[in-house]
């Protein structure tokens, strides 16, 4: 489990040991085998959802209507346009592990292990799963196996596993998470001691619609029944608390392990509004289901529209010829450091960084290839930093035209 994009193999970040699964697909179809395989996975978490929630509403409608809102959701329609991520092909597995888990099925054992094998974040999720449980007449032996099993993953993961991989890094990526302390203790310690000054510090307006596009992506429904969102609350804070805006955003696949939780507790918002006892009428059972979807498409459209992960697709690049004059310059063996929208042209290499970093394990990369004409990822930090390159004598232009650099190393 190596990349460039660490100096430390990446098991020491994340252990997803079913990763290997796909090296047959990678073998027979490379980069692009991947993403057609992510985005049939990711979809196939419709099935789960349909059952689940119609299990709950006893409602075809509002089941459908669900199902919809699933696929329709940022983290799943935005979050297979950024890349190959695992956490993706892990929530059909943790939403079919919630189903078995409501009908106390002995399979929930299998797809909650499997989920957890994929993405170890899902573990946190069930010990709160199980914890939950423990309130439980009936389901305080799940819950107490299920916690205890989740527990010791966990500390299995973090406290054996990883440290061997990760050499002397304390925490991977902790520098998105400094502005709370410099170390995990320290952030710990000031997060309980206090928590409301930490928390104004973290969380800005930002944030918050973040959350909201989230819950409008499902209508709302889980504010009628937030307590089935309370095993998702640590990640969910974890997210928000992070400085990094990548990691915040609800378009990326980050928000993977929240997704059962949310349409496990749609699904009772739904059932809640069918229940009220207030609803007489026959019409407004038959056009709460409408008026959600309405919602639903708007939040999918506004995103969509407003803020689209990647340009329309029938957008051709007004410097595309120029983007392919230079990527033939880059021989194949080289290590390039790339802008994000340019790095799956420059995949199938030893090293490849994204820009501004041009160092890997103390060795710069042999080139840099920028384009100016796109501005995903370059705020003040990534200007101040090419900067220094452009000013120094270590690299040179070999290409420049519409926007489109290619700089390389001199020595």
């Amino acid at each position: 489990m190596e990349t460039s994009f660490l100096t430390y193999s990446f098991a020491g970040n994340h252990f997803w040991p079913l990763l290997y699964i796909f090296v047959p697909v990678y073998e027979l179809f490379g980069i692009y085998g991947l993403l057609i395989v992510q985005c049939v996975v990711a979809a196939m978490g419709i099935f789960p959802v349909y059952s689940l929630t119609y299990e709950i509403t006893e409602s075809k409608v509002w089941a459908r209507v669900l199902s919809i809102a699933y696929l329709a959701l940022p983290p799943v329609s935005m979050g297979v346009l950024f890349d190959f991520h695992v956490e993706l092909l892990s929530i059909p597995l943790a939403l079919q592990a919630t189903l078995m888990l409501r009908r106390n099925k002995k399979s929930f054992w299998f797809w909650a292990v499997v989920a957890m094998l994929f993405y170890e974040i899902n573990a946190i999720t069930f010990l709160l799963f199980g914890i939950g449980l423990l309130l439980r007449r009936g389901r305080r032996i799940t819950g107490t196996v299920l916690a205890f099993i989740s527990m010791l993953y966990l500390l299995i993961i973090f406290f054996l596993i990883m440290p061997v991989f990760k050499g002397e890094v304390i925490m991977p990526h902790w520098e998105r998470y400094a502005h709370l302390g410099k170390t995990p203790a320290k952030a710990f310690v000031q997060l309980f001691t206090n928590p409301i000054e930490s928390i104004k510090d973290s969380i800005s307006m930002r944030d918050i619609r973040q959350i909201f596009f989230l819950l409008a992506s499902v209508s709302l429904l889980p504010l009628l029944s937030l307590k089935y969102m309370l095993p998702a609350l640590p990640v969910l804070l974890a997210l928000i608390l992070s400085n990094w805006e990548v990691q915040m955003d609800v378009r990326h696949a980050y928000y993977a392990p929240v997704i059962s939780c949310l349409m496990l507790s749609a699904g009772h918002g739904a059932r809640f509004i069918n229940e009220l006892k207030w609803q007489k009428p026959a019409w407004f059972r038959r056009l709460s289901p409408v008026l959600s979807l309405a919602v639903i498409v708007y939040a999918f459209l506004y995103l969509q529209i407003q803020h689209p992960k990647r340009p329309s697709p029938f957008v051709v690049r007004a410097n595309l010829r120029e983007l392919r004059e230079a990527l033939a310059l880059i021989p194949l063996e080289a290590s390039v450091s790339a802008d994000n929208h340019l790095g799956p042209r420059l995949a199938n290499r030893e090293v490849l960084l994204l820009t501004p970093v041009i160092e890997y394990r103390d060795e710069p990369v042999e080139y840099i290839f920028i384009d100016m004409l796109e501005e995903e990822s370059k705020g003040r930090n990534w200007r101040k930093q090419m900067k220094h390159v452009f000013e120094g004598d270590e690299y040179a232009p070999i290409y420049s035209s519409k926007g489109v650099m290619l700089l390389k190393r001199k020595f």
